[in-house]
């Protein structure tokens, strides 16, 4: 039996996919045989083992493929297997990926065998809206405000790991004794904003947009809060971005370079790309940067705000 799950929301599509473990875990209480593979991972003659081996408790086998659209090797193997064992009920196969274009022959391929298929699409809109809702109800908060849930929707938008996250930091805020909404949604916004604003920073940086990367800083110093998280941030993403840098001009593949770093799916997709299109002499020399901005203010030298703001107009005049 085939099961295909695919879209860009891997926050409701692995959520999915639980709730089909789950289900067979009910089912067959006893236990039931499962094995897990990543597409560029999947070696044929293993799989064949695999799924052809008989089991001695005659137990359900249930086999999980992520990233399949990726592994030319699975895609053969698959769609040269009889039909009427991929429709039947002996083993179930989960097919998953976030990119799996709608034309493949692969995909149509399974939509035409599936017993069950779900496309995840970012949400947005009034369904975000609703899901933003929800999710603080679960957390035992009611009644948030329109205002709250439009800055939560702007700032993070579709990305449901990332919004989870946010959600349940708000939330423990709001059940604290005395703490209320009107506090300012601003500041609740905060440990996300930072991400937010110190990915935006590093990225005017190195395009030399000096006036909107001062915009950004300045914004941010106007909410009156502390410089020193954003500053530690700012250093932390680009000691980060140096790490895969490295790694990509060593040629090491994607996945590798992801399970390594073990960062938030949101934060290693925009270091990655990042990482990218930046020479490894500039981040490396930014980076240097970095550190003589923190010895500078611990020494007293020079104050955090005004070095900051140097770093957003033009690293290169920092000693």
């Amino acid at each position: 039996m085939i099961i295909l799950i695919a879209g860009p929301d891997t926050y409701r599509s692995r959520q999915k996919i639980r709730a089909i473990i789950k289900r067979y875990h009910q089912l067959y209480p006893s236990g039931f045989y499962m094995h897990q593979w990543n597409g560029p991972e999947i070696d044929g003659e293993e799989l064949r083992r695999e799924l052809f081996t008989p089991s001695m408790f005659q137990e359900k086998k249930l086999f999980l493929f992520f990233n399949c659209f990726a592994s030319p090797v699975l895609q053969e193997f698959v769609m040269n297997l009889k039909e009427d064992m991929l429709k039947g009920k002996g083993i179930v196969l989960i097919f998953f990926d976030e990119n799996a274009p709608v034309s493949a022959p692969f995909r149509k391929f399974l939509e035409r065998l599936a017993a069950f298929a779900q496309e995840f699409p970012f949400l947005k809109g009034a369904q975000l809206n609703q899901w933003i809702r929800k999710r603080f109800q679960a957390y035992g908060i009611a009644g948030i405000s329109a205002s709250l849930i439009a800055q939560l929707q702007q700032e993070i938008g579709g990305d449901l790991w990332r919004m989870e996250q946010e959600i349940r930091k708000l939330a423990a805020f709001l059940r604290a004794p005395r703490q209320k909404e009107s506090n300012s949604d601003l500041k609740l916004l905060l440990p996300f904003s930072i991400e937010t604003d110190a990915f935006r920073i590093i990225d005017c940086i190195v395009k030399s947009k000096s006036k909107e990367g001062l915009a950004l800083l300045r914004a941010y110093e106007a909410q009156g809060v502390s410089p020193f998280p954003l500053f530690s941030l700012l250093g932390s993403q680009i000691r980060k971005m140096l790490e895969i840098k490295e790694m990509q001009q060593n040629k090491k593949p994607y996945e590798e370079i992801q399970k390594k770093m073990a960062l938030h799916p949101y934060a290693f997709k925009t270091l990655y790309g990042m990482a990218q299109n930046i020479e490894f002499g500039k981040i490396k020399d930014l980076y240097k940067k970095i550190f003589a901005i923190d010895t500078n203010v611990k020494t007293g030298t020079r104050e955090l705000e005004e070095s900051l703001e140097l770093l957003a107009v033009g690293f290169e005049r920092i000693k």
